[in-house]
């Protein structure tokens, strides 16, 4: 299969790459959520929040559905595609967003799909810079390198990606369920040994 390489930058207006927003101007309460990859990943209730005054004061973007957010401070190069679920909120200072405007170029769950290989990671990593806290900066990732192939085999494997990642997304969500069940259970059972 070949495929083409190409860096973000050289896409032009078919993917708008922004930056999360800096959590020194959030709030704790009210506002728009601010979400971290791991928090989204983990389904985390929000810490911080953005007023929409910020938001245009620094013109910051409300993540779509379908934006691709990479983690860039930290945990780097972890990435999460954007679903209708995680309803409205703006990824946070830890995270950068890749917004798909042409999808006739890239798919965004292929995209997605690349940056959680073995490669799209070290990708990320290459990146990065800073030996205690890494973090990839902002301005390094219009370099980031992507291999596309045809728009068909793009589709291909970026569904596959979807679907496993759904099934994953699924499980995850009963376990969390059970392990609330368990500390229910667990509380009523000591609970009443204690009458």
């Amino acid at each position: 299969m070949k495929f083409q390489t190409r860096s973000i930058s050289e896409l032009g207006d078919a993917v708008m790459v922004f930056p999360g927003f800096p959590t020194a101007r959030t709030t704790d309460t009210d506002g728009i959520p601010c979400y971290s990859v791991a928090a989204l990943r983990n389904s985390e209730a929000p810490k911080y929040y953005a007023s929409e005054s910020e938001l245009d004061r620094l013109g910051q973007r409300v993540a779509r559905t379908l934006d691709v957010l990479i983690s860039v401070e930290g945990s780097v190069g972890e990435s999460i595609v954007v679903t209708d679920e995680m309803g409205t909120f703006i990824p946070s200072q830890q995270a950068a967003g890749i917004r798909v405007m042409d999808q006739s170029i890239v798919d965004p769950w292929y995209l997605a799909s690349w940056l959680n290989t073995e490669q799209g990671r070290l990708s990320l990593a290459q990146l990065s810079q800073g030996a205690g806290i890494p973090r990839i900066p902002f301005r390094n990732l219009q370099s980031l390198r992507l291999p596309l192939p045809d728009l068909a085999t793009q589709s291909f494997i970026g569904e596959r990606y979807r679907i496993i990642m759904s099934s994953i997304s699924s499980h995850f969500e009963a376990a969390a369920r059970l392990q609330d069940l368990l500390t229910a259970e667990m509380d009523l059972m000591f609970a009443s040994e204690e009458e």
